[in-house]
């Protein structure tokens, strides 16, 4: 401790001095957290942040730190050390989260010993999370992760799994585990040492470096309480990716056999990975039959996963064919469309021909999810009269599948450049640019890129406006444009728009009502992402989530929703500041997406299963309640399913 201490005093001769008095009009601790936050959500000073960080009460703290570290800027990262040693255990636990973001910043010159004393100071940080951070720190030589793996694994504890699982998926090229850390993370796999279970096969996987027997134990994972079910469930459907992947080191009889069984596994998340690895494993030798039979699974996410499967397993096969074109008739105008849309894109790639007669009904179906899927399969058939069709179609995620592969299909459909297309795209711009929405940024960049290119030398009639625009990142796009096209450099000078109100930041739950008549609730994290948590219980008072869907299921991955577009790209107007820490993206956890550092636009994301390379990454503002029950309701949301209504409990 004295070593680090001295560490410590070190670091900080190098650290910015000087920082100005605190703003005297907030004196209580709620008045002085709300202060903070609004720090926070504005980007101000960085000094004026550490005034808070400084300060006695641990909440307010806790906002500043995390504030500074989600700036992702090394020359806080010294600023923010000491706080690894406060009295306060969430102070200490905000630092951690806020020293690993902050080091993804651009290396600072001259400073090249500032990660592996970051390193030394987390080995004798008083936080339990500082093990994950070490996983997280952004290391460039094999001795400096050698270290971290030296200490996650030492002998006097069990492993520190969850810093050797990142520890070793982050540094493929520079980890290489001692035989003695292997031994110990598979003796917890084992159940012969104890410790975290799925981390330590996680971390084993990552380094490469599981057995044959450790893999067994792993696919044969069973619970021996009640309240271990789920995460027993987890071990056998890592396990099981490893079977399908090649990582698992059985003999082709034992990998058949254990992938059969697992199909059979009273949990849908394995018996979605027993299809992917089955496919791709054992169709070949073995036959379709098995996937044949999980068609009607009961879990809709392993009975697509068999369709999709088909489309290209036993490929002469005419029973699976048959099969495929029974599947595939034109669904229902109301209600479930999935699995026939599913069996007809499959039908598609495995026999166009066969698939000819039904597209008519597919890209003419009223719902249009099912027109984005006749899409899809038109691709496989190379179908560009159907393309055509469906890229003049009035939804524009119609458009968007169908505008791709008719490019590729058609050369000549794309457009030929040419000044006479410059006022539309202008006309576009200007009215996007008119809605005043921060999350028009994509479409915003995308219509600058298209006047650049188009625009005749000089005419910079559409873009000069934007040189004074809300949003920088546009404002930068388009004083690019204008040099390329005049040839002088011009500066962008950006007017950002004030902020929207928080609003409360007082604990309160949720309960998400869906229109099929499932419901589950939500336990927001005020103490972990106020910001994202007070947002989005503005937008759920104001009705914003009736009626939106969830557009993006990925089985045994994450379920996304809450655009009005019912796509990546169509948020709330306003963005939303990152608050990413050392909150989990475990299964039942609730984070928002984003495209790019505070670019979060009220869209949310479920973890369907625990996602480890997510952490870190993205801000967790709430769990789903009573995981274990209302997770049955989420595994069951399909593509497309909508929201009835959010209720907010206080």
């Amino acid at each position: 401790m004295k070593a680090a201490g001295a560490l410590l005093a070190v670091l900080l001769l190098a650290a910015p001095q000087g920082q100005p008095a605190r703003s005297q009009k907030a004196t209580t601790p709620q008045g002085l957290r709300l202060a903070a936050l609004m720090e926070a959500d504005s980007l101000a000073d960085p000094q004026r942040l550490l005034n808070y960080a400084n300060g006695g009460d641990p909440a307010v703290q806790g906002v500043a730190i995390r504030a500074l570290g989600n700036r992702r800027d090394r020359s806080l990262t010294r600023l923010l050390l000491p706080f690894l040693q406060a009295s306060d255990e969430r102070v200490r636990d905000e630092a951690v989260g806020a020293v690993v973001q902050s080091l993804k910043g651009e290396p600072l010159p001259g400073d090249p010993e500032l990660v592996p004393a970051v390193e030394r100071l987390l080995m004798s940080a008083a936080s339990p999370l500082a093990s994950w951070a070490l996983g997280h720190l952004p290391y460039t030589t094999a001795e400096e992760v050698k270290t971290a793996e030296r200490f996650l694994a030492d002998g006097g504890h069990p492993p520190l799994a969850d810093g050797l699982e990142a520890l070793a998926r982050r540094n493929p090229k520079l980890v290489s585990f001692d035989p003695e850390t292997i031994d110990r993370l598979a003796a917890v796999v084992k159940r012969e040492a104890p410790g975290a279970w799925y981390a330590s096969l996680g971390a084993l996987l990552a380094a490469h470096a599981l057995d044959a027997d450790t893999a067994k134990a792993a696919v044969e994972f069973t619970a021996r309480k009640p309240e271990e079910d789920e995460d027993a469930a987890e071990v056998r459907r890592l396990a099981t990716t490893a079977l399908s992947g090649g990582a698992a080191p059985l003999s082709a009889v034992e990998r058949s056999s254990a992938i059969t069984r697992l199909l059979g596994d009273p949990w849908y998340t394995v018996r979605y990975e027993a299809v992917r690895a089955y496919a791709r494993r054992e169709a070949a030798s073995r036959g379709c039959q098995p996937l044949v039979d999980v068609i009607r699974d009961t879990s809709l996410h392993v009975a697509l996963a068999a369709l999709d499967a088909l489309g290209q397993s036993c490929p002469t096969d005419d029973a699976i064919t048959d099969r495929l074109v029974a599947e595939s008739r034109t669904p229902p105008p109301i209600g479930s469309w999935h699995r026939e849309a599913h069996a007809f894109v499959a039908l598609a790639k495995r026999a166009p021909e066969r698939a000819v007669i039904s597209m008519p009904a597919f890209r003419q179906h009223t719902v249009w999810q099912v027109r984005m899927y006749a899409a899809r399969a038109a691709e496989a058939m190379k179908d560009v009269p159907t393309l055509q069709i469906l890229a003049q179609d009035s939804t524009d995620n119609v458009v968007e599948a169908a505008l791709g592969p008719l490019r590729k299909l058609d050369p000549a459909a794309a457009d030929t450049p040419g000044p006479k297309l410059v006022p539309p795209l202008a006309d576009a711009l200007a009215r996007v640019t008119k809605e005043n929405k921060d999350t028009s940024r994509d479409t915003r960049l995308a219509l600058i890129d298209a006047i650049r290119a188009h625009a005749q030398k000089g005419d910079t009639t559409a873009l000069t406006a934007l040189l004074k625009d809300y949003d920088g990142v546009v404002a930068t796009a388009a004083a690019a444009a204008i040099r390329s096209l005049t040839g002088e450099a011009v500066r962008p000078a950006p007017v950002p728009k004030p902020r929207p109100s928080i609003g409360p930041v007082t604990p309160v739950h949720a309960i998400v009502r869906m229109k099929s008549g499932g419901w589950f609730g939500l336990d927001l994290g005020f103490d972990r992402a106020p910001l994202a948590a007070a947002r989005f219980v503005r937008l759920a008072e104001s009705h914003y989530y009736d009626g939106l869907s969830f557009h993006r299921v990925v089985s045994n991955f994450v379920i996304q929703g809450g655009s009005p577009g019912a796509n990546e790209y169509a948020g709330d107007r306003d963005y939303m500041r990152d608050e990413m820490g050392v909150a989990r993206n475990t299964r039942g956890s609730v984070g928002v997406s984003t495209r790019g550092a505070n670019t979060g636009d009220a869209q949310l994301y479920i973890n369907l299963v625990t996602n480890q390379r997510l952490d870190g990454d993205f801000t967790i503002f709430a769990t789903v309640a009573g995981a274990r029950d209302a997770m049955s309701v989420v595994d069951q949301i399909a593509e497309g399913d909508e929201i009835l209504r959010i209720e907010i409990i206080r």
